[in-house]
């Protein structure tokens, strides 16, 4: 197949992300349909960048789904962009569009950095999040190239379960709906599917995404009150505007997780993880004290997979 026709010829998407702009190729996207771009008229510049990105990836060999995923994240962005023009909004105005000699404009290797972001995503449901971004990206001048570039990476390296946890810590955060973190800490779960949530968790926790005023030191032991979005967090849940993301399956999963909603929260739990400070400062007393109220106590330390310490007490 000709390589034109992985751009020019998507195929039909049924209920997927991308079947917003099923049948709707990067040229066409590029010339403006009237029925699927909002706005028929968009300035020079905007045409130019994605008539550049356009051009761009036709040189490139791409698989019919490589070519669907990066025609939707192409498609919902002009339509995003378009919408924010009709409301009033400004483009940039600082060198964002403007190109210096024999080098790119930043905005069209910003596209093409979100464009093949979308071509090795596995995760359909985050494209419209990645065009929202780049979308955005082009009204915010505080956003220089380089932080861009930095943005659309930690946008790309995340899972869409990661999304919608910065949606619901996002939501919360910003008490505008009626989500209320649980201000008890875990001390462990009692199946794969917390752990696993856990685990997504501290991964935003290590990537600064995420912070809390209590350190987080391993996945099994962390208060989820005390969650707040940090710098990029924040940056990436305003402009892939994660704060309209819908509550799907997904989201009411980790809702449950993060609140006193799912039942029995502390039945059959198995305790795993760093231990709370005062139940540790206890231990370390009873192991100094030696007293003849606990003629027989045993103490054995070990180092743990987890990297921490396991204290037996016998």
């Amino acid at each position: 197949m000709e390589k034109e026709k992985f751009i020019d010829g998507a195929a039909e998407c049924g209920g997927s992300a991308l079947g917003a702009v099923a049948g709707v190729g990067i040229s066409a996207a590029i010339a403006g349909p009237t029925g699927v771009v909002v706005g028929a008229l968009f300035s020079t510049v905007i045409e130019n960048t994605f008539k550049w990105a356009g051009e761009e990836i036709k040189t490139r060999c791409l698989s019919k789904v490589e070519s669907k995923k990066m025609n939707a994240v192409c498609q919902l962005a002009k339509e995003r962009i378009s919408e924010k023009l009709a409301a009033g909004e400004c483009l940039r105005q600082d060198d964002f569009f403007n190109t210096e000699e024999g080098d790119r404009t930043s905005a069209e290797e910003i596209l093409e950095g979100t464009l093949f972001a979308a071509q090795r995503e596995n995760e359909e449901k985050k494209l419209p999040y990645l065009a929202n971004l780049y979308a955005n990206i082009s009204f915010v001048e505080f956003i220089s190239r380089p932080m861009a570039n930095q943005l659309i990476k930690l946008a790309s390296s995340v899972s869409y379960r990661q999304l919608v946890i910065l949606s619901v810590i996002g939501k919360s955060q910003g008490g505008d709906c009626d989500i209320k973190l649980r201000n008890t800490a875990f001390r462990g779960f009692e199946n794969y599917d917390g752990a696993s949530i856990a685990a997504e968790i501290y991964d935003l926790y290590r990537s600064s995404l995420i912070i809390s005023s209590d350190a987080i030191l391993d996945a099994a032991s962390f208060t989820p009150a005390l969650l707040v979005m940090n710098g990029l967090g924040e940056l990436l849940y305003k402009y892939m505007e994660l704060y309209n993301m819908p509550i799907d399956k997904e989201g009411q999963e980790i809702i449950e997780f993060l609140t006193d909603r799912s039942p029995n929260p502390e039945k059959g739990k198995v305790v795993t993880g760093q231990l709370p400070i005062e139940t540790r400062a206890e231990i370390e007393a009873m192991v100094e004290r030696k007293t003849a109220d606990i003629p027989q106590l045993r103490v054995r330390r070990e180092m743990n997979s987890a990297g921490g310490e396991t204290v037996t007490i016998g």
